[in-house]
């Protein structure tokens, strides 16, 4: 393949400071020790990489649940990776990040960040096991803006157990106040091995959900953002890169377990198992 069809990296970090109850991503509770062996297979992977991308984004789980020497070696690594006017791109929890965190998010280039924030309403926040607040998320966003980092993503879901159109119109109106130039939306469904599944929690029905979306397209259409991908607005010039690499179907590389890749017209995903995705790669250096 040619080097310059591969556009972007994904790095998948499978560890979380609590887990969500909708999420069925690959994922566990943080440990230090299999988080030093993740961190060490991950940059052997991404050392072995001799291309240089348009776009790095790391998902999860929740990379800011790293401690600060693993997330520094981890971002260290990546950043040999990426071009100039690159997007760099990491997925954080406003409940993990301090300043020290802040610092080295711009110390390696971090020019964008997306935050699962999902809602801000109390009660829904304490079904779907999200541990912040509405104080925290601005603090934090103010916080990145104030360094120089304004390039931000706000997750919202909706069709959630309970949740009201004025809930709705209450987060949009918020993410809206807060100036952020990009909202990812998705519609809440209970996948299997998920806390929900396990305790028959159901979504809103299709009708309402339906609802939800069209309140969403309207509201955000009213306030100059652009909806350029199924579920994503931007404001104008911030569509996200590494959206654009998979709506586009361009080649991008997936590192990490249960990481997803397109290369030489097949695609791929890593091992969802962490410590077997530690071990192999241990085995073959």
């Amino acid at each position: 393949m040619k080097n310059s069809e591969v556009k972007g990296i994904y790095i998948h970090v499978p560890f979380c400071t609590h887990i969500c109850a909708y999420c069925d991503f690959c994922k566990i509770l943080y440990n230090k020790d299999l988080a030093d062996g993740y961190i060490k297979t991950t940059v052997n992977e991404l050392d072995k990489i001799n291309i240089c991308v348009e776009s790095i984004y790391i998902g999860g789980g929740s990379p800011s649940s790293l401690s600060c020497n693993q997330l520094e070696n981890l971002l260290k690594s990546a950043k040999k990776l990426l071009k100039d006017n690159g997007e760099f791109c990491v997925e954080l929890n406003p409940e993990d990040i301090d300043d020290y965190k802040i610092d080295l998010l711009l110390k390696y280039g971090i020019n964008r960040v997306s935050f699962g924030v999902q809602t801000l309403k109390p009660s829904l926040l304490k079904i779907l096991n999200r541990h912040h607040d509405e104080k925290m998320v601005e603090e934090v966003i103010s916080k990145l803006s104030k360094k120089g980092i304004n390039n931000i993503n706000l997750d919202l879901m909706y069709g959630l157990p309970t949740q009201t159109k004025e809930d709705l119109l209450y987060d949009l109106n918020k993410y809206i106040e807060w100036g952020v130039p990009h909202i990812s939306t998705y519609a809440l469904l209970v996948e299997d091995h998920t806390f929900f599944k396990v305790r028959n929690i159901k979504a809103l029905d299709d009708d309402e959900q339906a609802e939800h979306f069209d309140i969403i397209c309207q509201i955000l259409k009213e306030n100059d953002f652009i909806h350029y991908e199924i579920s994503n607005f931007a404001k104008k010039g911030h569509e996200s890169k590494q959206n654009l690499i998979y709506w586009r179907d361009e080649k991008y590389i997936g590192v990490g377990p249960s990481a997803s890749g397109y290369e030489v017209n097949y695609r791929y995903d890593t091992s969802k198992n962490i410590s077997s995705y530690i071990s192999n790669n241990i085995n073959k250096e």
